[in-house]
């Protein structure tokens, strides 16, 4: 089933908590966040990134995916996501998430080939989006949310 499921990086937006710096680009001990992110889960062979304009500097393996929507958040890159990828499912990590590691994918992974359901990790009663699975399953209920026709609460 891990052919049906591919790694994607959310890139794009505005770099509102970098300062305005492309988050893309960001590094760290010399070599660019996503690419820890994809050494990390290695266990995925494809790859994308969500950004807000196409680089003219590859990522790694990753291929590029441009945000069809912009400034609904890291909700926009998704839907970009799960509408342009060829596989059923994407696990999503922003690009700046730090401490993302192979144990981490491989539980995510492993329950995803279980259920073939979106997931996430969660802490009492407080679900975490990031880094989780997303569905191409969710689309028509993130499309309704995107278009105000579904109210926050009712969203998870």
């Amino acid at each position: 089933m891990r052919a049906n499921i591919a790694g994607y990086i959310l890139a794009g937006g505005k770099g509102t908590r970098m300062g305005g710096m492309d988050k893309l680009f960001l590094k760290y001990q010399g070599k660019y966040l996503a690419l820890w992110t994809i050494e990390a889960l290695f266990m995925l062979d494809t790859w994308y990134v969500s950004v807000a304009e196409i680089p003219k500097e590859p990522m790694g393996k990753a291929r590029w995916i441009r945000d069809v929507y912009e400034d609904i958040g890291p909700m926009g890159g998704i839907l970009s996501g799960l509408i342009r990828c060829r596989e059923e499912a994407l696990l999503v990590v922003p690009c700046d998430t730090f401490g993302v590691d192979a144990s981490m994918g491989r539980r995510l992974l492993d329950a995803y080939e279980r259920t073939g359901r979106p997931v996430f990790f969660q802490d009492r009663n407080k679900i975490f989006p990031f880094p989780g699975i997303y569905t191409k399953s969710m689309l028509p209920a993130m499309e309704r949310q995107r278009s105000g026709n579904l109210p926050d609460a009712e969203f998870v």
